[in-house]
C-alpha cells in the first residue's frame, strides 16, 4: 500500500488517447501523436466523468497493489475514500452508475496503430488488439436498506475488476502519480482530460530535461476534438471556446492558451519518481 494516500496513478493510454465526451455508441477512433486508438464496446463505450474517475481509481489500485486484479471489499467505503459520497442504491444511486461505469470499463475494447515506413511509404500498423479486463464482477447491492433480510454488503467483497495483461502494460505500468483529490473533483469531461495531459507532460519535461512544451491548435483538436478531421474557421473557434472553457476548471499553474495553442512550462511535481513507496516504481 502506498505511503501516500492521496496520490492516484493516471490510466496511461487513455490520458494519451482521451474517451468520447458523449454517447458516441460502440466504436469510437482517436488520433494520437504517430498513430490511432480505437475503442469498442459491447454496448456502450465509456465517455462520462464517472467513467474516467473509476478508469484511474482501478489504475490507482492496481498500481499500489502491484496486482492485475482490483477488489472492493465495500461499495461505502470505496465511495466515500475514493469519490467523497455516502452510498445511495435505487435508480439514480451512485451504486448504479459507479457499478455501470466499472462494467463499461470491462466490456471495452482497444486497438492501437502507429504510423509506419519502409522505402518511402507510409502506412498504419497495428500494435494491438484487447480487452481492458481479462475479467470482472460486480456484486453490489442497489438497494441499502437497515432492515433489510439479506445485509446489503454481504457480497461486495465478491465484486473485483482484473486488468488483462495487454491493459496493464498500456494502462497501468507506465501510469504516472496524480494528485487523487484533486483528480477526482473536476467535474467536467475535457477538464479532466485535460488535467490529466498536462499533468502527464510535465512528468515527460522533467524526464526528458525540458522546461516547455507546446502544442498547436491542429494538434490538440486531433487529440481532444470529438469527431477528428479538419475543421474550417468557425469550428476552429467553437473548439477553442469549449478549450478555453474547460482549461479554467483545471487546477494548477504552467499552462497558458496562445493564439498557436497550449503553452506548457514544466512545474514542481507532486511526489517524486524515485520514492518507491508511492507505487510508482
Amino acid at each position: 500500500m502506498s505511503d501516500f494516500p492521496d496520490i492516484g496513478f493516471q490510466p496511461a493510454l487513455l490520458t494519451i488517447a482521451p474517451l468520447p465526451r458523449t454517447k458516441v455508441g460502440t466504436h469510437f477512433k482517436r488520433m494520437v501523436p504517430g498513430g490511432m486508438v480505437s475503442y469498442f464496446a459491447l454496448e456502450e463505450i465509456p465517455h462520462t466523468t464517472v467513467d474516467r474517475r473509476i478508469a484511474a481509481l482501478l489504475v490507482t489500485l492496481s498500481k499500489r497493489t502491484g496486482k492485475k486484479r482490483v477488489s472492493v471489499d465495500s461499495v461505502e467505503e470505496f465511495l466515500r475514500e475514493y469519490m467523497g459520497q455516502d452510498a445511495r442504491g435505487g435508480v439514480r444511486g451512485n451504486i448504479g452508475s459507479v457499478s455501470k461505469a466499472i462494467r463499461r470499463m470491462a466490456t471495452t475494447a482497444v486497438a492501437i496503430e502507429e504510423g509506419v515506413s519502409h522505402d518511402g511509404l507510409r502506412a498504419m500498423a497495428g500494435r494491438g488488439i484487447f480487452t481492458l479486463a481479462s475479467g470482472y464482477q460486480i456484486l453490489w447491492a442497489g438497494g441499502r436498506f437497515k432492515n433489510a433480510i439479506v445485509q446489503p454488503g454481504l457480497l461486495d467483497s465478491l465484486t473485483y475488476f482484473e486488468w488483462s495483461v495487454e491493459a496493464h502494460k498500456w494502462l497501468v505500468e507506465s501510469a504516472v502519480p496524480f494528485d487523487l483529490r484533486v483528480g477526482m473533483s473536476i467535474r467536467g469531461e475535457l477538464a479532466n482530460d485535460l488535467y490529466h495531459m498536462i499533468n502527464r507532460r510535465n512528468y515527460a519535461m522533467h524526464q526528458q530535461g525540458k522546461t516547455e512544451h507546446h502544442i498547436e491548435w491542429k494538434g490538440l483538436y486531433a487529440q481532444y476534438g470529438q469527431n477528428g478531421g479538419i475543421l474550417n474557421e468557425s469550428q476552429m473557434k467553437s473548439f477553442r471556446r469549449t478549450f478555453k472553457a474547460a482549461l479554467d476548471e483545471v487546477p494548477g499553474q504552467g499552462f497558458v492558451v496562445d493564439e498557436k495553442g497550449l503553452h506548457l512550462v514544466k512545474t514542481p511535481l507532486i511526489v517524486d519518481p524515485e520514492a518507491k513507496t508511492t507505487g510508482y516504481l
